[in-house]
């Protein structure tokens, strides 16, 4: 299983490919610990990586699947810590990689463009 570390649920795509939920009390402290004040510290970044390191952990520790690595993805001057604190623990860490198909539909003149994002895999920083 690749656990998803991200504040959005893994699409079928990515359902489809190994990454999983975490459960909903999980995902309620995972959300908080993803979102940040206006203004936060370096100490604040490392403090809330290692946090949902302890998530990983206690949910990994009754959890009778095999962690293949887990996909992280949010807020740019987080992942940077959250990537580093996740692979001192030994964990292997990725980003999602997709593809965005674009559909333009023409109403009464005006053109409304929609983006769908399709999982094509993941880029393993470790």
């Amino acid at each position: 299983m690749i656990l998803n570390l991200t504040q959005h649920n893994a699409t079928k795509d990515q359902q489809d490919a190994g990454i999983k939920d975490f459960p909903v009390k999980f995902q309620v402290a995972l959300k908080g610990l993803l979102t940040f004040p206006t203004t936060y510290t370096r100490a604040d970044l490392e403090y809330r990586a290692l946090q949902i390191h302890e998530l990983v952990r206690d949910f990994c520790g009754p959890s009778k699947e095999v962690l293949k690595g887990v996909m992280i993805g949010g807020m740019p001057s987080f992942m940077p810590v959250l990537e580093s604190v996740l692979v001192s623990k030994g964990l292997k860490v990725g980003y999602a990689c997709t593809d965005r198909v674009s559909k333009d539909v023409i109403k009464d003149g005006e053109v409304v463009k929609t983006s769908i994002f399709v999982h094509a895999g993941m880029y393993w920083a470790n």
